[in-house]
């Protein structure tokens, strides 16, 4: 009886919290978070689950019970498919710690595990940010596990975010440094415990100007503290020997178009000289620029004026575009547009940038060429290069590219 009381405690306060999920997009934020804008309500809707161990079982008999609120994205929404795929992941990695380690562990009458969740819209990512109460040991305690989503509905990390392969260190660094300033580390932390506890990939979330990290109770600080969620703000990301030439902000849109310059010229290791790309960079780069861009297809094909495609390489470069080399883009001169085949195969190569020095109007960089996404394993060093820019008010970026030099 005892058994079937609490579940129907825990149902009903599970069902109310659905209906003010689902009705009200002005629900409170995670502790720590500034303001951020809801997702609307037509993007998705809020259902919940329910799953016992053994399934055939019920809440008078089961070994361990799962209460799980989930978001179901609209097919309407376009980013919407990549999502409900991700929160199914979620939900079956969920349940794979069920069965390895809670039940094993299970001394609580009766162990179950309750997830609530919120979406939360910041610019161009989406947080779906899970709260998983946890009541199957002798002391129950919160975990929180978010999933991060680019605009086309992609699963993205930190890394992805601040466009680097060391948020994991700096958010560590910056862990580390505000609960040893506060008198809140626990005996004997380390930047190594710091590293361990911070998930970059999961156990952050983003508004537009800042993050907030999710750290199990008694990781990092003593126990008393519970679940720390601690909020900093996203420039404080920005590497210190970057700060005196960018903004984040301005980082963030040079980036874009220096990996595009980087990829353009690695297939064959081509260099720039006084804004003098070869055909094939030139063609791999203008293709990279309108394929990931959010213009229009046509059967697969982006069409862009000849004036305009021009005008645009000639305002990063200086110079006029050399003309078409279909090895690396597919790309047709036709009845005065360019047409672009939006299917050609990306590559993806960064500059991992070391140093920054302004010297005689122009900014040089320096770094090493990196292969693969930010903030995940399959990367691979590939050779030290410098980039020289030039500030430019008819750049997209500000920027002009004057040279650019690998050293293998």
């Amino acid at each position: 009886m005892k058994r079937t009381s609490v579940f129907i405690c825990i149902l009903l306060a599970a069902i109310m919290l659905f209906s003010a999920c689902g009705e009200n997009t002005d629900s409170p934020e995670p502790t720590g978070l500034p303001p951020a804008t809801a997702a609307p309500e037509e993007e998705y809707r809020i259902t919940h689950y329910i799953r016992y161990w053994p399934e055939d079982a019920d809440y008078d008999s089961c070994d361990y019970c799962c209460i799980i609120e989930l978001p179901e994205f609209s097919k309407t929404y376009s980013a919407g498919s990549n999502m409900n795929k991700a929160v199914q992941s979620y939900i079956e990695e969920l349940q794979r710690r069920v069965e390895d380690t809670y039940m094993s562990r299970s001394v609580a009458e009766p162990p179950y595990t309750e997830v609530s969740c919120e979406i939360i819209h910041a610019g161009s990512f989406t947080n779906i940010i899970f709260t998983e109460s946890h009541c199957y040991e002798a002391q129950p305690y919160t975990h929180t596990y978010v999933l991060l989503f680019d605009e086309r509905g992609n699963e993205v990390n930190l890394g992805d975010v601040i466009k680097s392969y060391h948020a994991d260190t700096m958010v560590s660094e910056l862990i580390y440094n505000y609960l040893t300033e506060n008198g809140m580390a626990r005996n004997g932390l380390n930047l190594t415990d710091c590293m361990a506890a911070a998930d970059v990939n999961n156990g952050v979330s983003i508004t537009e100007s800042a993050f907030t990290v999710y750290v199990d109770e008694g990781a990092l600080a003593p126990y008393e503290y519970g679940q720390l969620k601690l909020c900093f703000s996203l420039s404080e990301l920005l590497p210190q020997e970057l700060r005196g030439s960018f903004t984040l902000d301005e980082y963030l849109r040079s980036e874009a178009y220096i990996s595009m310059l980087v990829t353009a010229n690695m297939v064959r290791e081509s260099n720039v000289a006084d804004g003098v790309m070869t055909e094939y960079a030139a063609t791999a780069f203008m293709g990279s620029y309108y394929i990931n861009g959010d213009y229009v297809q046509e059967k697969g094909i982006i069409s862009v004026p000849k004036t305009e495609f021009e005008e645009l390489y000639r305002s990063i470069f200086n110079k006029d575009f050399p003309g078409i080399d279909t090895g690396a883009c597919n790309i047709e001169l036709k009845n005065d547009c360019y047409l672009i085949d939006a299917s050609t195969k990306q590559y993806e190569f960064h500059l991992d940038i070391t140093d920054a020095v302004s010297e005689n109007g122009m900014l040089i960089l320096t770094g090493d060429v990196i292969y693969g996404s930010f903030g995940y394993a399959n990367t691979e060093y590939v050779c030290h290069a410098s980039l020289v820019m030039r500030p430019s008010e008819a750049s997209p970026f500000g920027y002009e590219f004057v040279d650019y030099a690998l050293s293998f």
